[in-house]
C-alpha cells in the first residue's frame, strides 16, 4: 500500500538532525588532522568536493529518512561506516586526542540514533498491519475506532489493526478525514477516547495516528487491557 506521511514524528527531525551531525564531523576530524580552518566556508565546500561518496549517501540518507523508508536504515550503516573507517585511519596515523574523544562520543551517539531510528519506523503509524486483502474480508479480531471531529461529532469509523504504545493505525471509511481530532476504540465493553494528530493515511482508507501527550494516561489504559487480554495486533490480520 502506498502510504503517504503527513505528519512526522519528532524523533525523525533529530534523526535527521544527528545525520547532518555526522558529516560535520567527519568534516571536523578531517580538518583537525590537517591542521587546517574548522570554520571556514570555503574549507567546507572544498571538503565536499573531495568526499563526493560522503554527501551522495548523506542527501539519500536524509531524503530516505524526510520519508520514513526502511532504506535509510541501510544508507545510515554504510555512511556511519565510511566516516569512522576515515575516523580510525585518522586516529593510527596522527593519534590526535581530540579526534580520538570526538570519535568515541559519535560512535556511542551513532549507536544510540540507530536503535531509536529502528523503533521510530516500527511505530505503528507508519505500519498499516493490513493489506487490503485483510481489510476486506473484515478480521475476527477487531477493536471498532470511532473518528470524531474536535466538538466529538462522529465523522467515521474503522477497525484498529496496529497500535503502540504512542500510536496505532485504523483502517476504516470517512471523506472528512482531515476534520480528525479524536479517536474512540472500543475494547471489551470499555470506550477510550483520545486525542490524535495524523500522521499518514494510504490508498485504502487507511490513517496512521500519533496520540497526543495529554491522553497518554487514558491511551496507555487501552494497553494495559489488550495485553492483559493477551492481544496483540498480529492477531488480527491472522483471525
Amino acid at each position: 500500500m502506498n502510504l503517504r506521511i503527513l505528519k512526522r514524528h519528532e524523533g525523525v527531525w533529530h534523526f535527521l538532525m544527528f545525520s547532518i551531525l555526522l558529516f560535520c564531523y567527519q568534516y571536523l576530524i578531517v580538518t583537525v588532522s590537517n591542521q587546517g580552518p574548522v570554520f571556514n566556508l570555503k574549507a567546507l565546500i572544498d571538503f565536499s568536493f573531495q568526499n563526493l561518496t560522503s554527501v551522495f549517501l548523506l542527501g539519500i540518507l536524509l531524503l530516505s529518512g524526510f520519508f520514513i523508508s526502511r532504506l535509510s536504515q541501510i544508507i545510515y550503516i554504510l555512511f556511519s561506516i565510511l566516516v569512522f573507517v576515515e575516523g580510525v585511519s585518522i586516529i593510527y596515523n596522527t593519534m590526535d586526542k581530540v579526534v580520538i574523544i570526538l570519535s568515541f562520543l559519535m560512535l556511542v551517539s551513532t549507536f544510540i540514533f540507530y536503535f531509536n531510528w529502528e523503533f521510530i519506523l516500527s511505530l505503528a503509524c507508519y505500519n498499516s498491519n493490513s493489506t487490503k486483502e485483510d481489510i476486506e474480508k473484515s478480521p475476527l479480531i477487531k477493536f471498532d475506532t470511532r473518528y470524531l471531529d474536535k466538538n466529538g461529532g462522529l465523522i467515521g469509523d474503522g477497525i484498529l489493526f496496529n497500535w503502540d504504545e504512542l500510536t496505532c493505525f485504523a483502517t476504516g471509511k470517512t471523506d472528512n478525514w482531515k476534520k480528525i481530532k479524536r479517536i474512540e476504540i472500543e475494547a471489551f465493553g470499555n470506550f477510550f477516547n483520545v486525542e490524535v494528530k495524523i500522521a499518514s493515511q494510504n490508498d485504502h482508507g487507511g490513517i496512521g495516528f500519533i496520540i497526543e501527550v495529554n491522553d497518554n494516561e487514558t491511551w496507555q489504559s487501552f494497553i494495559e487491557l489488550i495485553d492483559k487480554r493477551g492481544f496483540d495486533s498480529e492477531m488480527v490480520v491472522l483471525s
